[in-house]
């Protein structure tokens, strides 16, 4: 089976900061869209620190300057220590991020890339060496799950918890287990 690398040639980060406050009001927008309730103080903080981190990646200038520090400071004792999370700023991630369980555990490795709309809850992760993973629009990546290296999850996809993806995911398909396999067809996860 063959899978279609994601489109991913939408904005993939902030580049000013029109744009970065942009992005915010999309990932607000796609949570209310997704019915995710109030967004934790955790995931809050975590989400828009990595969305800052996108833009000073980029940017240059003397705000860009006299920002980097303080997002330093911020990425290390609120995303890193406290919650355990890598949230990379050099990571493509479109618009309309949601991070459902405060962002505990993520990983958001250098070298993967993310679409638009991607829900990425507790303890996911992408990990091994080159290539890194890539995630489609539309995806949901469920609490504990892990997509080795090389591995696409296309449009729509969801992976359900403690999968671990070796191989491709189609999209729209829906996979669980270890190694992740694909449920039969109009079969949800069950839980």
């Amino acid at each position: 089976m063959t899978v279609e690398p994601p489109d991913l040639t939408g904005p993939e980060r902030p580049t000013t900061l029109s744009e970065l406050r942009a992005f915010l009001a999309e990932d607000r927008a796609e949570r209310a869209r997704g019915g995710h309730g109030p967004e934790p103080l955790p995931g809050w903080v975590a989400l828009r620190a990595f969305r800052l981190g996108q833009y000073l990646w980029v940017a240059r200038g003397p705000v860009a300057s006299a920002l980097r520090p303080l997002w330093k400071l911020i990425d290390f004792l609120w995303v890193r220590l406290l919650l355990g999370s890598e949230m990379n700023p050099d990571v493509p991630v479109g618009p309309g991020l949601v991070l459902p369980g405060g962002a505990r555990r993520v990983q958001f490795p250098s070298g993967s890339a993310y679409g638009s709309r991607v829900t990425v809850n507790n303890g996911s992760c992408l990990g091994g060496k080159q290539p890194r993973p890539r995630i489609g629009d539309d995806v949901v990546l469920w609490s504990d799950c892990f997509v080795v290296r090389g591995a696409t999850v296309g449009r729509g996809a969801h992976v359900g918890p403690w999968a671990i993806v070796m191989k491709d995911v189609p999209a729209g398909g829906r996979v669980l287990g270890i190694p992740a396999t694909a449920l039969p067809e109009g079969e949800d996860f069950d839980f």
